[in-house]
């Protein structure tokens, strides 16, 4: 289920614990274990950020496996430089599914790796 425009968040395994949260049915403290945050949620910067503190709000610390890193309402109250890594986090996540991260880059690789050659990526000026 794709995390890129929110599918998972409608519906599958993600829905239906937003749905125990909502319930009441998950105890504060307990814990969601993801690979990475990119798995919670690769959407817009913005509805990445909701998603997880609407988890975070109702007491489920989400554990990111990639990197055991720990993020709880105690944790970025405790730290709130944790809160920025992880929209830097979400802000990455979005960029990549996008295809965008690093387009800069590749372009100039192509550019270097073939200055002879035009491509629709890459316009060669001369000066």
């Amino acid at each position: 289920m794709s995390a890129f425009h929110g599918r998972n968040v409608r519906k599958g395994a993600l829905r239906a614990f937003l749905d125990a949260v909502e319930l009441g049915l998950l105890p504060r403290g307990s814990h969601l274990l993801v690979e990475s945050l990119d798995r919670l949620s690769r959407d817009r910067v913005l509805l990445a950020q909701s998603l997880f503190l609407r988890i975070i709000e109702a007491g489920i610390a989400i554990v990111t496996l990639i990197d055991d890193w720990s993020y709880s309402a105690e944790s970025l109250n405790r730290s709130p430089m944790v809160l920025i890594v992880s929209l830097v986090r979400m802000m990455r996540a979005n960029k990549r599914a996008s295809g965008c991260l690093g387009c800069p880059q590749r372009l100039r690789r192509s550019a270097i790796s073939s200055p002879g050659d035009a491509s629709p990526e890459v316009t060669q000026i001369d000066r």
